[in-house]
């Protein structure tokens, strides 16, 4: 699992994220892409925006494992693995 903040969609664009340190959803998912985990979560996605659901496509155009938005206190079962 990769937790990482997604602030911005593509939408909004990169450069408005580097103006203030964020990042978007396809940087996201392109560190995911690049780090190989089974899930993505995208956090920190701005107020502005109703619905999550372009910052998941945005993500998964460059991601091919899962995606996903939680809310805020969201639980995550991480099951332990075999040694």
């Amino acid at each position: 699992l990769l937790i990482h903040e997604a602030t911005f969609d593509e939408e909004e664009g990169a450069e408005r994220a580097r103006e203030v340190w964020h990042s978007t959803a396809r940087e996201a998912g392109e560190v995911a892409a690049a780090v190989n985990p089974k899930k993505l979560a995208l956090v920190h996605i701005s107020s502005r925006y109703t619905s999550s659901a372009n910052h998941v496509k945005d993500a998964k155009e460059v991601f091919e494992g899962e995606v996903v938005a939680p809310n805020d206190l969201t639980t995550v079962e991480i099951p332990y693995r075999d040694a």
